[in-house]
């Protein structure tokens, strides 16, 4: 949006070399950043892997556009996957709780729940889940596409 700024942070970063500091210019409905992509196929790399840092209180999630530029937020359910008694979101919140953490999400699959035919995306983003104060900042690092969910 026009009230965000990128920069690098480099007293911050999950491997300890500085990181993308995501900061609010203004109060907003919500902070977000991202990525576009030229050509992301998922068949090829369906594993997405980020480290995060949000301050305590803030939660995000991920959300990736197709190529129709409809927004599917990760963890949707389609409509035919109506929650069941008992079962389990698929966990793509990412809470925060002022530390480093790392996520791996298979963007294939969670594509796939909403939108079984998507086999490529063109923009991926993290974005807050509540109305954010001017100054409101969260941390990316070692963001990463891949061909599996393995560890490296």
């Amino acid at each position: 949006s026009d009230h965000t700024l990128a920069e690098w942070d480099a007293a911050e970063g999950f491997g300890g070399r500085g990181a993308l500091r995501v900061r609010s210019t203004a109060a907003g409905d919500e902070l977000a950043a991202g990525r576009r992509f030229d050509d992301w196929r998922l068949d090829l790399f369906p594993t997405l892997r980020l480290a995060y840092r949000l301050p305590e209180g803030l939660s995000a999630s991920i959300r990736c556009k197709t190529p129709y530029n409809d927004w599917v937020t990760l963890g949707e359910r389609g409509p035919e996957q109506a929650a069941q008694p008992g079962q389990v979101q698929l966990g793509n919140s990412l809470v925060g709780d002022g530390h480093w953490q790392e996520r791996v999400l298979n963007v294939r699959e969670a594509m796939h729940r909403v939108l079984p035919g998507i086999e490529e995306v063109t923009e991926c983003q993290v974005f807050t889940h509540q109305p954010i104060d001017a100054g409101a900042a969260f941390w990316l690092d070692r963001v990463t596409i891949a061909a599996n969910e393995e560890p490296g």
